[in-house]
């Protein structure tokens, strides 16, 4: 009796992977509007200068003013100054531009940027100096090549020396991004 499950099993097995109906109608190809496209431009490769505060905004305080209480407070103002290499692309003129920025001298750390059109944006990243660290989650801006600008940046401080932890919000981010000739 064993056999005959046995052999009625792997029956079973083999019929359901044969059959037909789950395997794919034709290859996986682009349609035709996409491989008639063109590609988007190489990254723009440049180095730059800017500022993150993480200070509160008049934003920041009606925001927080009007929200429940949290549970990490809220921070004061911190201020990193940046020097980085970025790497910038444009999809088109009208929407998806980014810049990712590796930070070069005392203020460590990668940030990402994004204008996506529309009045959508995002930013997010870390950075680290000899006091802090600032995970940053969010931010709300635009990039108008070669300068950048994001308010409403928030994130977690945290001072590295007590490992204490605070909210950023209303904290901004700007720069400008220059060419290599």
């Amino acid at each position: 009796m064993r056999r005959l499950v046995a052999a009625v099993g792997i029956a079973a097995f083999l019929a359901a992977c044969a059959d037909s109906s789950t395997a794919p109608t034709s290859r996986l190809r682009p349609g035709a509007r996409v491989a008639d496209s063109d590609p988007p431009p190489p990254p723009l490769p440049g180095s730059g200068r800017g500022e993150l505060l993480t200070g509160p905004s008049e934003f920041a305080i009606t925001a927080s003013s009007t929200t429940s209480a949290s549970a990490t407070p809220t921070c004061g103002t911190e201020e990193f100054d940046l020097t980085f290499d970025y790497k910038y692309t444009q999809n088109n003129t009208l929407n998806n531009e980014m810049a990712h920025l590796d930070m070069t001298g005392s203020t460590e750390g990668q940030i990402t940027i994004r204008d996506l059109g529309n009045g959508k944006s995002d930013t997010h990243g870390r950075v680290q100096n000899a006091t802090f660290i600032f995970d940053i989650q969010n931010g709300i801006g635009a990039i108008n090549f070669p300068d950048f600008e994001y308010t409403d940046v928030s994130g977690i401080l945290t001072t590295i020396a007590t490992g204490a932890k605070c909210q950023v919000v209303g904290g901004s981010l700007h720069g400008t991004l220059e060419p290599i000739d």
